[in-house]
């Protein structure tokens, strides 16, 4: 028994993607990460990068291995449009940016104050520690926010505000 294919016509949603192909024929049965994969390796890119819906109503295609590609909706000479999302980063990078970043740049910023600071007129400036351990502290103790925005620390603003007002009394 030959098993049945789908031809599905395939066409770049927004810029062009390089060598994404013209039609994509893949068993009836088969499922939509088959049809991830293919695409992905006939575009030389990662499935990660595409995001594939349907040309009838624009909904999208989940990349699933339990998901059939005809419990979609998509039939023989279905129009799928493909997009690439660009490069894409794991969450765990997110997190590690997010929560580790401030605990590293805040004594970095500290720390490099005696440096920003060679002006004649104050050549002995000691900020306080005390300021540089709370924004430390707060950062460390901070809770894992479920938001995808980067949220600005108030520290971080007290910092940056602080050496906005140095930088401005060594100039004056």
């Amino acid at each position: 028994m030959v098993a049945e294919k789908l031809t599905l016509s395939v066409r770049p949603r927004g810029k062009p993607v390089k060598k994404l192909p013209e039609e994509v024929s893949l068993p009836a049965k088969g499922t939509t990460s088959e049809l991830y994969v293919q695409l992905a390796r006939q575009a030389d890119t990662t499935v990660h990068r595409l995001r594939v819906t349907k040309g009838s109503d624009g909904a999208l295609i989940p990349n699933s291995k339990d998901l059939l590609i005809e419990a979609t909706g998509v039939r023989e000479q279905s129009i799928i449009y493909v997009k690439d999302l660009g490069p894409q980063i794991a969450w765990r990078t997110v997190f590690l940016v997010e929560y580790a970043g401030p605990l590293l740049i805040h004594p970095l910023l500290y720390f490099m104050l005696p440096y920003t600071t060679n002006s004649p007129a104050h050549p002995t400036y000691n900020p306080s520690p005390s300021s540089s351990y709370a924004c430390t502290l707060q950062s460390a103790s901070s809770k894992p926010s479920s938001s995808i925005a980067f949220p600005l620390p108030q520290c971080l603003l007290s910092i940056s505000s602080r050496i906005v007002h140095i930088i401005g009394c060594c100039q004056g």
